[in-house]
């Protein structure tokens, strides 16, 4: 497991007519000494109604969200992983957009990939930017953002990663968008009356490119999103420990269906995390029920709240995590993105991205956290 989206005011006007006095002509059998016929009195006319002026409306008043997510706009770039997994080294020169100067809170995860973006092309111009490793055959991979809609897309070709198939014990190429918090920046989850994990997206390619026939149980092309409940209370004897929370946003032996719920330790090659896993049902986040397919656009509004705790319990339940209390649990970072465990090509593009929560009225005590 890795480290760490007229009114038309229609006025009605109104045409007086003036009647016109009609009078008899000779052939009619009037003559010239025959009296005319009596003048009529002028009609009043009325003037027009005054349109009614509306009695202006109060604005509605602007309610800014509680965004846990920083830089939602990618304004300031990223920062950028080495290759080499379980190292947790960056690159000194980041991926830079429209803050230049700016330090980024961002990170691209990019461990156990063969090509490394920071040697990549990058193109930017009228606030969209693109950062591409091209000198395979197809594009390696590349990150493209547009810092005025939040828009990023995420490409990743495993043809170019896999000589052949991956094989089990094997690490995995991935592309991942990662954030973390520490201090007083961190929220406490047992604070919240509401946790939501708010996302757009569309897996908008899968390319099978596997040279023999893929093993459900090694190979998969996967879009996820995690967060870590993490334990960040300084006098705790857990202190650091964490479970991970996701969503299987795209699977692509499971596109279409229900997923049941996971949960598991973190395994599956050398630098695995030994963490406790949990990923809810589809039918639990997913607005059809399903995990989505290719082409399909999906909006996404989970709260994790509960959720947590269900996860909390299960992690207890199974010997994880045995000396936290569900109060010493924070949001410590999250990441989303691609890992492909096989030979396939994808890209998704996602927007609205949010973890945004709402704070009860009853506070806990404060705690020694960070």
């Amino acid at each position: 497991m890795k480290k760490i989206l007229s009114v038309l005011c229609c006025i009605p006007f109104l045409v007086s007519l003036t009647a016109c006095a009609l009078f008899p002509s000779a052939d009619q059998g009037g003559g010239e000494n025959e009296p005319s016929a009596p003048e009529q009195p002028e009609q009043p006319v009325t003037p027009p109604e005054k349109p009614v002026t509306p009695p202006e409306q109060p604005d509605e008043p602007i309610v800014k969200e509680n965004n846990y997510l920083r830089d939602t706009l990618f304004e300031n770039g990223f920062r950028l992983s080495k290759l080499d997994e379980g190292a947790a080294e960056y690159h000194g020169e980041t991926l830079k957009t429209l803050n230049a100067e700016a330090a980024p809170v961002w990170t691209v995860a990019q461990w156990s990939s063969k090509h490394d973006l920071i040697e990549g092309t990058r193109t930017g111009g009228f606030g969209e930017y693109t950062f591409e490793y091209d000198k395979t055959k197809p594009t390696a991979k590349a990150l493209s953002v547009n810092v005025k809609t939040g828009g990023l897309s995420l490409m990743l070709n495993a043809e170019a990663e896999y000589e052949s198939d991956r094989k089990e014990g094997e690490p995995w190429p991935c592309i991942l968008m990662e954030q973390s918090w520490f201090g007083s920046d961190l929220i406490r989850i047992a604070d919240l009356s509401e946790l939501t994990m708010r996302m757009d997206y569309t897996v908008t390619k899968f390319e099978d490119k596997m040279h023999g026939l893929p093993n459900a149980g090694l190979h998969c092309a996967q879009l996820v999103w995690y967060v870590t409940l993490q334990n960040r209370n300084f006098d705790s004897p857990d202190y650091g420990k964490y479970i991970w929370f996701g969503l299987c946003l795209y699977d692509n032996r499971l596109a279409g269906t229900v997923s049941e719920v996971y949960a598991a330790e973190d395994g599956g090659k050398e630098e695995n995390t030994g963490a406790f896993i949990y990923q809810p049902s589809s039918a639990d986040w997913s607005p059809t029920g399903r995990v989505s397919n290719v082409k399909e656009k999906t909006q996404i509004s989970f709260d994790l709240r509960k959720a947590a705790k269900e996860a909390y319990d299960l992690a207890i339940s199974r010997n994880y995590l045995g000396g936290t209390k569900f109060e010493d649990l924070y949001i410590g970072s999250t990441n989303f993105g691609f890992e492909v465990t096989g030979t396939y090509n994808v890209s998704a593009e996602i927007s609205n991205l949010g973890i945004v929560w709402e704070q009860n009225k009853t506070l806990l005590p404060e705690q020694n956290a960070g």
